[in-house]
């Protein structure tokens, strides 16, 4: 009797306290962030900085070599003071679905973490925040492919190199790309997420610039691969799925709405303290 009073009292108070931050969360704004999600795959990625000169790259060994030799110049500037100046709360204002997963997720990573073994723990932490939100719209977990990991990577060396984007038209594989300065790479998928705002739940119709959101919640994709580079300042993120996302007509059995609430909140905590 005494554990079914105390598990009451523990329910009341986290319904009061989750009520309460959402009030609090009203009053304040999702600020600009150094970000950019690329939403139609056209045109140049203008807000790339410090551009390193690669020119007349004749071949794969050259592009790789070229890569290999920006992401060793790029390590040593991290371990400098130049990305300290950088402050995620001055981004993380509100108290969103995403910023809940985000620090869920990232709390104990920033950039120092995440560059680390070439990225290893951006890209595993990646994996783990879109499965997050894929299991709150009933889409199934990812699950990487080493082989389609290659393919994304190839790709965002091609952007780096380039610095522009042309659209990706494969018939099998659906991609997201997201470019942002170094110490914000972390939040590239909580910026796809972001997109669920140009989605017509209603209608099962996507508006311009949803597309990252509706492929990384596409539930028929089953497999991903994730690529990175990175460019003087700037990180990019390339995501290939398998099968591909997007496709015509198929909006309504794959985009399903957001099923969070205080409830299904609370039950999905007391299953992770179990574990």
């Amino acid at each position: 009797m005494n554990n079914k009073k105390s598990f009451f009292i523990f329910f009341i108070c986290f319904f009061l306290i989750s009520t309460t931050l959402e009030i609090l969360s009203r009053s304040s704004s999702y600020s600009n962030i150094p970000l950019v999600s690329q939403n139609s795959h056209r045109g140049s990625i203008n807000q790339f900085q410090e551009f390193l000169s690669i020119q007349d790259l004749s071949n794969q060994n050259n592009v790789r070599n070229s890569i290999e030799n920006s992401h060793s110049r790029h390590s040593s500037r991290r371990s400098s003071d130049k990305y300290n100046s950088f402050n995620i709360k001055t981004v993380l204002r509100d108290n969103s679905f995403s910023t809940r997963i985000w620090q869920r997720i990232w709390i104990n990573c920033d950039y120092k973490c995440f560059v680390r073994n070439n990225f290893k723990m951006l890209k595993y932490n990646l994996l783990r925040e879109m499965n997050e939100y894929r299991k709150w719209h009933n889409a199934p977990k990812l699950t990487e492919d080493r082989h389609i990991s290659k393919l994304a990577q190839k790709r965002a060396n091609q952007i780096a190199l380039t610095s522009s984007l042309t659209r990706d038209d494969s018939d099998y594989l659906g991609e997201t790309v997201g470019v942002a300065y170094l110490p914000a790479a972390f939040l590239i998928a909580k910026k796809w997420y972001e997109e669920k705002k140009g989605f017509n739940f209603l209608l099962k119709r996507p508006k311009p610039g949803s597309q990252m959101f509706t492929q990384l919640v596409w539930k028929s994709s089953l497999i991903v691969g994730i690529g990175v580079a990175v460019r003087g300042d700037m990180v990019i993120v390339v995501c290939k799925y398998l099968p591909k996302g997007n496709t015509p007509k198929d909006y309504k059995r794959n985009v399903d709405k957001l099923h969070y609430n205080w409830f299904n909140s609370f039950t999905s905590w007391l299953r992770r303290t179990r574990q």
